[in-house]
């Protein structure tokens, strides 16, 4: 089987394994992953950023879905691919349902709360459904159901593919969209992300690695079947990374932009995570470097920063140590020196 995924073989084709493809996919899940560890252990600061609403992991999480939904919509608009098209235009739409639930259908930009209906049952108070009182309750429910779901797609995928060539096998995968032999680990991955516990704040990574699962899967099912490009720009907006180029390429200025001008959402959350999150699972050093950018930049300080960092590093610490009290224009920072 040739590794051009240009080549018109059909559906059969689409489920044969490539093992170049393989190899790159399985490179790119591993770098991932691996990143995803770095941030935690080594940049605990950055870690955060990825992990905080609003930031950096949910900008990506929301423009990975809306580039999943702009392509599957573009396949199902193409009548040529040998696809069912209401399923691609269905699942679009579902993805960019959950991708404005992402960001409570830009609460944070319009500056427009929920109707006090809704604000009465929300438990973060916000313009979203899935934080709703009865629901919120069972998210970790839900993530183990998406990591069924996904481990499912890829058992009935793996059957699909071994029987590729067979008229049966043919009909079903123009009905049941399926994952392609070299995205298939990707997927278990991030069924494995879906109930681990390895990170902090993890439904935010699992979240963010299924945006990008969906992402991957609708710029091959594009690279594959979209339509035939006849100029350079046409072969790489067919390309298979021209998806997470593009969804990057959006969230790199949006993330900028809300780390200046809602810098609320951060400093809650890096003093949460500097006195709860790391010392609870022994991190010590890393919970010191958050503390350590939190009095660099007071502007991020909330209201018992100094308190929390009194308890877990100074309480700690031997007991000789004293605190100085420095003041600058409109703000206060406490610093603890050693006698």
């Amino acid at each position: 089987m040739t590794d051009d995924p240009t080549a018109p073989a059909g559906i059969a084709g689409y489920l044969a394994p490539r093992a170049s493809l393989c190899l790159r996919s399985a490179i790119a899940t591993a770098a991932f992953v691996a990143c995803l560890f770095v941030l935690l252990y080594h940049a605990p600061v950055a870690y955060v950023a990825v992990i905080t609403e609003n930031r950096w992991g949910e900008n990506a999480t929301f423009f990975a879905y809306v580039v999943t939904a702009t392509i599957l919509t573009a396949l199902a608009w193409n009548r040529t691919a040998p696809l069912q098209h209401g399923i691609l235009a269905v699942i679009a739409l579902v993805c960019l349902l959950i991708a404005m639930e992402e960001i409570s259908w830009g609460m944070w930009i319009h500056k427009i709360g929920p109707p006090d209906w809704l604000a009465r049952r929300n438990v973060q108070n916000e313009l979203n459904f899935h934080n709703l009182e009865g629901v919120a309750e069972y998210k970790t429910l839900s993530r183990t159901i998406v990591a069924a779901g996904l481990a499912a797609w890829v058992a009935v995928s793996a059957v699909v593919v071994h029987y590729r060539t067979a008229p049966w096998s043919r009909r079903f995968a123009r009905l049941v969209p399926l994952l392609p032999p070299h995205i298939a680990p990707t997927a278990l991955v991030v069924s494995w992300l879906m109930v681990s516990n390895a990170f902090i704040k993890a439904e935010e990574i699992a979240e963010l690695a299924l945006a990008l699962l969906a992402l991957l899967w609708a710029s091959d099912l594009y690279a594959y079947f979209g339509s035939k490009p006849r100029t350079w720009a046409g072969r790489l907006v067919r390309s298979r990374a021209t998806g997470v180029i593009a969804a990057s390429v959006l969230t790199v200025p949006f993330s900028m932009a809300a780390d200046r001008f809602f810098p609320d959402a951060v400093s809650g959350r890096l003093t949460r995570t500097a006195a709860r999150d790391y010392p609870d699972r022994g991190m010590i050093d890393q919970s010191r470097q958050v503390f350590d950018y939190l009095f660099r930049n007071p502007e991020y300080f909330s209201s018992g920063t100094l308190d929390e960092y009194d308890e877990v590093i100074i309480g700690r610490d031997a007991p000789s140590q004293t605190p100085i009290t420095l003041l600058r224009p409109g703000e206060l920072a406490a610093f603890y020196t050693d006698r």
